[in-house]
């Protein structure tokens, strides 16, 4: 943001001489030469908008040039997606001839549900294999 102000002459402006075309004109530039994702934008609009908000709060400025601006539309993720089982038979099959140990903490995180992190920290110390005997059920 910071160079694309300079190259566009905005970076002498006082702060409460930025309105809401500079900002959107900085923005689109951006979004231009990094060829950010409506998500991106977003983010970045969010980040700047935030910026203003503090300022106004701050009374440094006296309006948030961005203050009712719209969000781009973002396309709904699958990345939570569940396989299927084929998928999951590949997968296991993938990993147990080609990645032996990945596969093995990998059966530990599916069939536990604790984080990758947690096996990794577990140690022979840590697993008791001594089966304590259960009550006898009362009839």
């Amino acid at each position: 943001m910071k160079e694309v102000a300079e190259k566009q002459g905005y970076s002498l402006l006082q702060i409460r001489q930025v309105d809401r075309g500079i900002c959107l004109d900085l923005i689109d530039t951006c979004a231009e030469i990094r060829k950010f994702s409506n998500h991106a934008y977003n983010k970045y609009m969010g980040t700047l908008r935030s910026m203003f908000t503090e300022l106004l709060n701050r009374r440094i400025v006296d309006v948030n040039p961005l203050h009712n601006y719209r969000a781009r539309a973002v396309p709904e993720s699958n990345k939570y997606e569940s396989f299927t089982e084929d998928e999951k038979a590949r997968i296991a099959s993938h990993l147990l001839h080609c990645h032996y140990n990945f596969y093995r903490v990998m059966r530990v995180v599916y069939h536990t549900g604790i984080r990758p992190k947690e096996v990794l920290a577990v140690r022979v110390k840590d697993i008791n294999l001594r089966v304590k005997s259960l009550p006898s059920p009362r009839m």
